[in-house]
């Protein structure tokens, strides 16, 4: 019977296929669930609507069933200011992820009146980051970034202070990917760990390890003898480079090194990641408002399709050794103080001790530096409509497990006037 049922789908090619999809929510709508709405379609087609969940767990302090919220809609997009011109528009209720970027805020501001909604402003806590892959599959790429030292350079050459200013009108705060400031994980010797602009420090690093010479434009050479710049590809989603990456490449490009750029789409990029083949990424490194809820990217256990990933090789070997790229860490290297940490923390019950292991994997962070920090803090828009309850400004704003949504219980949002929102 099951060969049956896996031969009657071309994306099927053994049981283990089949229970994904059947406990995927996303693919398998009628999957029951215990979330605040249920799914009615699929999310590939243009428009997935979501009704209330009849069986949902919670109630007021009235005794009245969650969510209020009878329906939602979602609408699929491919250009994000084509999605900004929807809310402009008043065609969007709430939204924060992907037109919430700060460079949005003159358009989404001077659009209030006519879309009839307001732009709330809270606080990112993501630290936008540079992901250098040291495992990558170019040998040479590989063993540079291996370098701590060479990630110290990286640090020191950038200029955290005009990013700031020139991208975000000066807002948001210089730092390396860490906890928030209010989080009792915040860790200082991190946050502030190279983050000084000080070029000349950085050249003096990358003599000393051997990269000294130089083409006649100024790039360093590899100490291979071959002649060769010294080069890599930063992959990111933008077709065309980022402000935040044409920075980039001019400080690289000031202590000596060449940083090339590809867009492409997310699923190439995962592509692109899940082979090992990535050099460089650059992302907004989230999860840290509530650090152990999820704190993969400092223990090296993102996922190898994944911007983020800094050690995808070595992160395969973690999570499943044999996975095509999987390759097992020196045995004296610090990843695997992170590795072990980790599993120490999810049997430790006692919160101090569970800190203190926390704060070991922080202190590896500051000391080697395995991605590189620009800045967080900066502002998130919130589009809202006017007329829509229970969602207030100046909450900080994370992805995934501590997003706002978790943070602010979207099964109690509610409209003022809810016959005006009836199909």
């Amino acid at each position: 019977a099951i060969a049956a049922v896996i031969a009657a789908n071309d994306s099927w090619d053994d049981w283990t296929h089949v229970m994904t999809d059947k406990d995927n929510v996303f693919v398998t709508p009628e999957r029951p669930t215990h979330t605040p709405w249920i799914n009615t379609n699929v999310w590939s087609d243009e428009y997935v609507v979501l009704e209330r969940n009849p069986y949902f767990w919670e109630v007021d302090t009235a005794g009245n069933q969650l969510p209020y919220i009878d329906k939602l809609t979602y609408r699929d997009f491919t250009d994000t200011e084509v999605y900004v011109m929807w809310c402009v528009n008043g065609e969007i209720d709430c939204q924060g992820r992907h037109s919430g970027d700060f460079f949005n805020y003159t358009v989404l501001k001077e659009g209030e009146a006519n879309g009839g909604y307001a732009v709330q402003v809270w606080r990112r806590t993501a630290v936008q980051g540079v992901a250098p892959n040291h495992t990558t599959k170019n040998a040479r790429v590989r063993e540079f970034f291996q370098e701590r030292d060479v990630r110290i350079a990286l640090s020191l050459s950038i200029d955290r202070e005009e990013i700031r200013e020139l991208l975000l009108d000066g807002f948001g705060r210089s730092t390396q990917y860490g906890p928030p400031e209010d989080s009792p994980y915040y860790s200082e010797k991190l946050a502030n760990a190279y983050i000084e602009y000080d070029p000349d420090r950085a050249n003096e690093l990358l003599d000393d390890l051997g990269y000294s010479e130089r083409d006649a434009d100024g790039y360093r050479l590899w100490k291979d003898g071959s002649g060769e710049v010294i080069s890599w590809v930063m992959l990111a989603g933008d077709q065309e480079a980022s402000p935040t990456i044409l920075l980039l490449t001019d400080y690289f490009k000031a202590i000596g090194l060449k940083m090339l750029y590809r867009g492409a789409d997310r699923s190439l990029r995962q592509q692109m990641h899940k082979a090992n083949e990535a050099e460089m990424g650059l992302s907004p490194m989230d999860r840290n408002l509530v650090p152990l809820a999820d704190p993969q990217i400092w223990t090296a256990r993102t996922g190898t399709d994944s911007d983020k990933s800094w050690s995808a090789a070595w992160t395969a070997w973690y999570l499943n050794p044999t996975d095509p790229i999987a390759e097992e860490p020196p045995a004296d290297h610090w990843v695997r103080t992170l590795y072990a940490n980790w599993e120490k923390l999810q049997e430790t019950a006692d919160p101090d001790a569970q800190k203190a292991l926390f704060g070991e994997i922080l202190d590896i962070w500051a000391e080697e530096i395995p991605c590189i920090g620009l800045y967080g803090d900066e502002p998130r828009l919130i589009v809202v409509k006017n007329g829509f309850k229970g969602i207030q400004e100046g909450y900080p704003y994370d992805c995934c497990a501590t997003n706002y949504e978790a943070i602010i219980d979207d099964a109690t949002w509610y409209w003022d006037d809810p016959s005006q929102h009836m199909d």
